[in-house]
């Protein structure tokens, strides 16, 4: 007689479940973050200051760091004020200030003047002097379309000024526990960062140290060689991932000639890199 297969029972299924969930959130770290905190921008939010414990931050700062729109700042951080993890904190730091002054060159003959000589001055109209830079070519009285910043020259000065911002509460009764949970639960996994860095060029040798591995006596966090290699995407890319951690990388760049080049001369930063503990995501360089 023939016996028929078993049934699956309820709890079989439940601990299936539990298992596709265990995977999947295995895979996607950033989940678990989500769920746990309620938002990928509050996860960034938490991990720019738990990672930066002795340093404040302002609206502008949070908003350049960690990526995200100003409002939700503002939200997230209420919040987290709430629970006695951030505390409001006032401190002063530099600030870029623009000014616009005037030309000491552009007087009655110079290039960009308003006054009867003036190189541009228009053809028929009276424009914003008798021949005036943005005079109405057509019109005897026309008055042009005046610019405030003609004839002045811009200057970007660093000034100190007093800012309102947060900063980490020492005194946050699961700090310790929060701090080693995320360190090392990281938002970013390998294959996350070769995808990222692909598209920057011809990558030959991609390393990650220090940050990644929890090694803090690492030279760099991220070593890079290739060929064809754009800085600037590579910057940009760099900033999402800083965003993403809530800390500053180290990081060095090379081109594949350079780094043999290097390699060869026994390059001090280049040994260390190697010599220290280290993780090689791709290696396409025989060394």
């Amino acid at each position: 007689m023939k016996r028929s297969p078993p049934r699956r029972t309820k709890c079989w299924c439940v601990i299936l479940a539990l298992t596709k969930t265990e995977h999947k959130f295995r895979t996607n770290p950033m989940d678990i973050l989500e769920k746990i905190f309620g938002n990928a921008a509050k996860v960034k939010i938490i991990r720019l200051f738990l990672f930066n414990p002795n340093k404040p931050f302002d609206l502008d700062q949070v908003v350049n760091r960690s990526r995200i729109s100003a409002q939700a700042v503002r939200l997230n951080i209420r919040l987290l004020e709430s629970v006695n993890l951030l505390k409001s904190r006032a401190f002063t730091r530099d600030v870029k200030v623009v000014k616009y002054e005037n030309d000491p060159n552009n007087g009655k003959n110079g290039k960009n003047g308003n006054g009867k000589n003036s190189k541009n001055s228009s053809k028929n109209g009276r424009g914003t002097g008798k021949g005036g830079k943005n005079g109405n070519k057509n019109g005897k009285k026309g008055k042009g379309n005046k610019d405030p910043f003609a004839g002045k020259i811009k200057k970007v000065e660093i000034v100190k000024k007093r800012v309102q911002g947060w900063t980490l509460n020492d005194d946050f009764l699961y700090l310790d526990a929060l701090q080693s949970f995320l360190i090392h639960v990281s938002p970013l996994q390998d294959n996350a960062i070769v995808r990222k860095l692909n598209r920057v060029g011809k990558i030959r040798l991609l390393i990650i140290a220090g940050v990644f591995i929890q090694d803090k006596d690492s030279r760099v966090d991220l070593l890079l060689v290739g060929d064809n290699l754009r800085r600037g995407s590579i910057d940009t890319i760099i900033k999402e991932m800083e965003a993403e951690l809530g800390r500053d990388l180290t990081y060095s760049v090379f081109e594949t000639k350079d780094f043999q080049y290097r390699m060869g001369m026994y390059d001090k930063l280049i040994r260390d890199i190697l010599d220290y503990p280290h993780k090689k995501l791709v290696n396409k360089i025989l060394f």
